[in-house]
Formats: structure tokens, C-alpha cells, sequence
């Protein structure tokens, strides 16, 4: 995969879902995590993560497909087919767990297709990893955000980490503990391309708003690795929030106040005084 562009770019892929820890917020999907999106956060009527869990163990009992190439027909399953359902288990479930036989269960077929057309598990995780960053190459709306002044593209960049971990809440560790190992080119070219893109486009911003005098000179890096802490912590933080809200309450209800509250303090904490 090539170089990644640096700005975010963004390309809403509809509502799906609610998040493993039960915080809702809209399913936007960025090439480096930074989308422009004035959704509202919450919405708990949708199934993904029950249908998801569900089909993650069901299919012991069913016919599978033999190894080997897949016969044509309505029955017949390709690559996308195992991208999609290996993506939609990220989703609600632990790279650990994201395994050849969790995919083939999820997709209904024998784990020996997956070899087939991928050889292995990293191949196949990292094929989703290149299908999530592709979805967010939309030049044009990577354009329109540049025309924003620096200080909203900055909070909008902020909001946009908090919905990609949302949608995405293992994608991170992911990075962290599997990829960042594999030994592969393509897999080395995948993780120093997002980091150093995601980097970069808070670079960007901040040099913008140091010139306009909107904004106080920042690492890009520091504010990188803060903005990911921050949003992957509420996600994981549900015991915390239950302990402090008491029973019956919805951390759902507080997703939108805390991606507001992380929003004005990092714009506040770097705007100039």
C-alpha cells in the first residue's frame, strides 16, 4: 500500500451499530481518522454487535463448503465475502479472538477457504486492515476540509478519533500487539503508513493554525498519542462508568457529552490565549 495522504478524508458507511461496550456513535470509517461529521452519536435500536456475537459462534451444525476453490453459483463465497465477515467481527470482538475458525464460522464456510485465498490469518486481518484506509481516499472531501479554518479542522479531527475507535474500538490494539510484529513488507508499510498519516495530519492542522495565530505550537506526535488515549479509554472504561452513574443508568447517554468535553479540551488546550 502506498504512501497514505495526510489529511483526513472521510466516507460515512451508514449507521451499523452499536459499539461492543454499549456506546453508540455513527459508523464513519477515515483514512487517518479525522472525518467531517456532524452526526449525532447515539443510536440504540441497531443490531450489528448481537447479530454479529451470534453468527461468531454459530454454523457448527451446518454443511461446510470443501477446501479449495469455491463453486460458482448463489452459494458461492470470495475474498470479499471473508473481508467483510472478518471486519465485522473486529468489530465486536478482540484481535485474539478475530481467528481463521471464528471467520469461517462467522461467514459459513470451512476455515480451509480462508487459507485458499489469503494463506494466512495475518494476510487476511491485514487485507481488512487495507479495506478500512481505502474506504477513506475521498480526495474531495479531504479538499473541503482543508478550506475550514485550522481550529475546526482540529476539532472535527479530535471527534473523528473518538467515532473511528467507536466503530472500531480493537483496530488500535490490533496495531499494537499483531501488526507492528508480522514481519511482512506489506505489513510494516500498512502500520508506518497510518501512524506516520495520522501524524501528519495533525501536523498539518497545527502549522496551519500557527500561522494564522489561531493555535499554540504542539507536538504532533504528543497530541496523536493523547487523542488516541482519550478515546479508546472511554470505550473501555464501561465498569468505571457504571460504578459512578449507578444501575440502570446508559453510558450511551454520556458518549455525546464526553466527545464534546475531549473536543473543547484539546481545541481550548491548544488555542492560543
Amino acid at each position: 500500500m502506498g504512501q497514505l495522504r495526510s489529511v483526513g478524508s472521510v466516507v460515512t458507511a451508514g449507521q451499523l451499530g452499536e459499539s461492543p461496550v454499549g456506546i453508540d456513535f455513527p459508523r464513519v470509517i477515515s483514512l487517518d481518522f479525522a472525518p467531517v461529521t456532524d452526526r449525532p452519536f447515539a443510536r440504540p435500536d441497531c443490531p450489528l454487535k448481537k447479530t454479529a456475537q451470534a453468527r461468531a459462534g454459530a454454523g457448527r451444525g451446518r454443511r461446510r463448503r470443501p477446501q479449495g476453490r469455491p463453486e460458482g453459483g448463489k452459494d458461492s463465497v470470495g475474498k470479499e465475502s471473508l473481508i467483510r465477515a472478518a471486519r465485522e467481527l473486529l468489530e465486536v470482538l478482540p484481535p485474539a479472538k478475530v481467528t481463521r475458525a471464528a471467520v469461517a464460522r462467522h461467514a459459513k464456510v470451512d476455515p480451509n477457504l480462508i487459507r485458499y485465498y489469503f494463506q494466512d490469518r495475518d494476510s487476511l486481518l491485514l487485507a481488512v486492515i487495507e479495506h478500512i484506509v481505502s474506504e477513506g481516499r475521498h480526495p474531495e472531501i479531504e479538499e473541503e476540509q482543508q478550506r475550514l479554518p485550522a481550529a475546526e479542522q482540529l476539532r472535527k479531527r479530535v471527534r473523528g478519533f473518538l467515532e473511528f475507535n467507536a466503530t472500531y474500538p480493537f483496530f488500535h490494539r490490533l496495531m499494537l500487539d499483531e501488526v507492528v510484529h508480522w514481519k511482512s513488507a506489506r505489513a510494516r508499510q500498512t502500520f508506518h503508513g497510518l501512524n506516520t498519516g495520522a501524524i501528519a495530519g495533525f501536523a498539518e492542522i497545527l502549522k496551519a493554525g500557527v500561522k494564522d495565530r489561531s493555535l499554540r505550537r504542539v507536538d504532533p506526535v504528543l497530541l496523536h498519542i493523547a487523542v488516541i488515549g482519550m478515546s479508546e479509554f472511554f470505550l473501555s472504561s464501561r465498569p468505571l462508568l457504571e460504578d459512578a452513574l449507578g444501575k440502570g443508568s446508559t453510558p450511551a447517554d454520556f458518549a455525546q457529552r464526553y466527545a464534546d468535553m475531549i473536543v473543547d479540551l484539546v481545541s481550548d488546550g491548544i488555542r492560543t490565549r
